[in-house]
């Protein structure tokens, strides 16, 4: 005979036999750091920013370091220019010898005027064989020389025309006949020769001197 389970009211009714719901925990408040309370020397704040002394430093770091790569910067710069104009300066002496050399031979010689033009300069009065149609094979175009001065100034034209200028501003001409910083100084040395003297910011003590004398 097959038995049956009897569940009658009286066994449902029974609370350990009952299935139970889970609790819920309820979620716990966060607790509000006190009003007023700072935050560790060194660490953000509460909001996650810096401090106005952490700041504060750091802008004064950064002034540092600006200041430091500035002048850096402009060592650098100088000493470029000057050796820009100690190799220039150099490099101007042979040209210079040429037109001297000329010069004291009443011959002609070649240049580049103030505006970029190749010229022929002669002699005022030169010989048959001295011409710049007989050295040449062009005609000197009214371009002529009779002292040392005029010479300087065919001198300083020529720099002008290939447009060279101060290797530390670029706002004045490389070559001058004055003493001025950071330029190439080209004066007569009496009759006979060209003073080359190549100046830094100081102009009491240059930084180059060379006296070219015709030959």
């Amino acid at each position: 005979m097959q038995r049956t389970r009897w569940q009658g009211p009286e066994l449902r009714q029974i609370p350990e036999l009952q299935q139970r719901p889970k609790r819920l925990q309820k979620p716990q408040p966060k607790q509000k750091s006190e009003q007023g309370q700072k935050s560790p020397r060194g660490t953000m704040d509460d909001n996650g920013g810096f401090t106005l002394i952490e700041l504060l430093v750091v802008i004064a770091i950064i002034g540092i370091l600006t200041s430091i790569g500035a002048m850096m910067y402009l060592g650098n710069r100088d000493k470029a220019a000057v050796r820009t104009i100690e190799a220039s300066a150099k490099g101007a002496i042979a040209d210079i010898q040429q037109y001297l050399d000329a010069y004291h031979g009443r011959g002609p010689f070649i240049v580049v005027d103030a505006t970029g033009r190749e010229i022929c300069v002669q002699y005022d009065n030169p010989g048959t064989f001295s011409t710049c149609q007989a050295v040449f094979n062009q005609s000197n175009n009214g371009n002529v020389y009779a002292t040392i001065n005029d010479v300087v100034n065919y001198i300083l034209a020529h720099h002008k025309g290939r447009k060279e200028v101060d290797p530390h501003s670029g706002s004045t001409l490389l070559f001058v006949n004055t003493t001025t910083p950071w330029t190439i100084a080209l004066t007569p040395l009496g009759t006979s020769g060209i003073s080359v003297v190549g100046y830094a910011e100081s102009t009491t003590t240059p930084i180059f001197s060379y006296s070219v004398v015709g030959r």
